[in-house]
């Protein structure tokens, strides 16, 4: 089946998206509220959404793998303790504009699960967290230069908006990077503060931080490379970048907010045994509210204390930080990860399962792919590669296939993610029923472009 084929009949599907798709692009870019919705030739329209499905404009459903983009560790419209603390609160009020005791309790959970959170700050998302973080060890070390990671996405902060996804024409040497802007709009002045190393390499990592140590503010990563798709790290990648931190005296920031309370309670330093000295969360922990937060030592959080004179040049501030609205969800959500033993044994054991029912179908297809999976999360490439190790790996894959696969499964009512260096996500909804269809649906789409990628 041509590719052409394939887009006729997800518009066929989709007419009353198509619809609203073209009346909304002429009032707003694109017609999406973040360019990752966006896809070729349009996408669909959600009209409502329980457990692992969402139902679009036209009535289609989709067992859906996007999750929000990560935030749904329990589903859509899950769990209803959220949703009932959310409707209390709204009796309540939204926004006041001065403290409420509902902060204590969820910085008190926070503290409770995550192991380097000796203090708590919040944020309103991901982005501002990462970049709250920043500012402060720079703040504490008086220093500037942050070593980041090529692939990996740190949220839209332009300093940090650096060397996501580069053509690898401008991404320079492998050895030594060349930080590449990711928008056109981020100053070329803005970079020199900024090292990019390549991702899972132990040996120049450990170079960079001895030769640049009196130089670094600290060292900022996700412990999954999730900018590049699903890239854990690899041969004792994060317990290198400890010890070589600790020896060197430069603070370690981890970027959870996809990791964060999705691969453990304690997220990736639980998961993988690390503790940085500074974290940020976001997603999951707002329960579907918009939210974001930074934790750590004692000695660095202090530096946005407002009580404290001193300290004033790094205050953290915001309308809408620790609104009531995202903490009872918060606080909500936090309870149920709490309480549930089991959770995430339950949770990564059935993502596991999929994924190897996945992997033995590509097997039996013959199928250039390989699918890279940790926790509840995972993404299939399509390659002669054995595993993807790193950006440039996952930059050699063939995207127009995964495009190809990516649209065939839509209109099998298998909703993945839209992009090859996108990540899918199950949660505790998504059953062996949904499982069975997706595997099902999986298998047809697979033969479907075996044509072009069979080994």
């Amino acid at each position: 089946m041509t590719m052409k084929e394939i887009l006729k009949t997800y518009v066929k599907k989709t007419v009353r998206s198509r619809e609203k798709y073209k009346e909304l692009s002429t009032i707003m870019p694109g017609a999406v509220g973040s360019a990752i919705r966006w896809f070729s030739p349009y996408p669909f329209f959600v009209e409502k959404a329980e457990g692992a499905w969402i139902t679009d404009a036209d009535g289609n459903q989709y067992i859906d793998y996007i999750m929000g983009q990560g935030p749904l560790l329990f589903g859509h419209a899950n769990p209803r303790s959220v949703i009932e603390a959310l409707k209390q609160q709204l009796e309540k009020g939204c926004l006041y504009g001065t403290p409420t005791a509902i902060e204590l309790i969820v910085a008190k959970k926070i503290k409770e699960m995550i192991p380097c959170a000796e203090k708590v700050a919040f944020a309103n998302s991901g982005t501002e967290a990462v970049m709250h973080a920043i500012m402060v060890a720079r703040a504490y070390m008086k220093k500037k230069k942050i070593i980041k990671f090529e692939g990996v996405y740190n949220g839209h902060y332009p300093e940090i908006w650096v060397s996501v996804t580069p053509p690898l024409e401008k991404a320079g040497p492998y050895e030594n990077p060349t930080p590449v802007p990711s928008s056109d709009g981020i100053p070329e002045n803005s970079l020199c503060n900024l090292i990019i190393l390549p991702w899972n390499n132990s040996e120049l990592l450990e170079k960079a931080v001895k030769n640049h140590k009196e130089e670094l503010a600290a060292v900022l990563l996700a412990p999954v490379n999730t900018g590049s798709g699903v890239i854990p790290p690899k041969n004792d990648f994060l317990k290198t970048l400890r010890e070589v931190t600790e020896d060197n005296g430069v603070p370690l920031i981890f970027d959870e907010i996809i990791t964060g309370f999705r691969l453990a309670r304690g997220g990736a330093q639980e998961y993988y045994e690390v503790i940085p000295d500074l974290a940020v969360y976001g997603k999951i922990l707002g329960g579907g509210m918009p939210i974001g937060a930074i934790c750590g030592k004692t000695e660095l959080m202090d530096l946005t204390d407002p009580s404290l004179e001193k300290n004033i040049k790094t205050p953290i501030v915001g309308t809408f930080n620790t609104n009531p609205i995202s903490m009872v969800a918060a606080a909500a959500l936090l309870d149920e990860i709490k309480n549930d033993k089991g959770l995430y044994q339950r949770l990564n054991t059935k993502c596991t399962t999929l994924v190897n029912e996945m992997r033995n179908l590509i097997e039996e297809l013959g199928i250039k792919a390989c699918i890279e999976h940790v926790g509840s999360v995972f993404q299939i490439y399509f390659t002669d590669q054995e595993e993807i190790i790193d950006y440039r790996s996952a930059a050699r894959t063939d995207k127009a296939v995964y495009n190809k696969f990516f649209i065939t499964m839509l209109t099998k009512g298998i909703f993945l993610s839209s992009r090859s260096f996108g990540r899918c996500f199950t949660s505790t909804a998504h059953c062996d029923g949904e499982f069975s269809k997706t595997l099902q649906a999986t298998e047809e789409s697979l033969r479907l472009c075996a044509h072009k990628i069979r080994r």
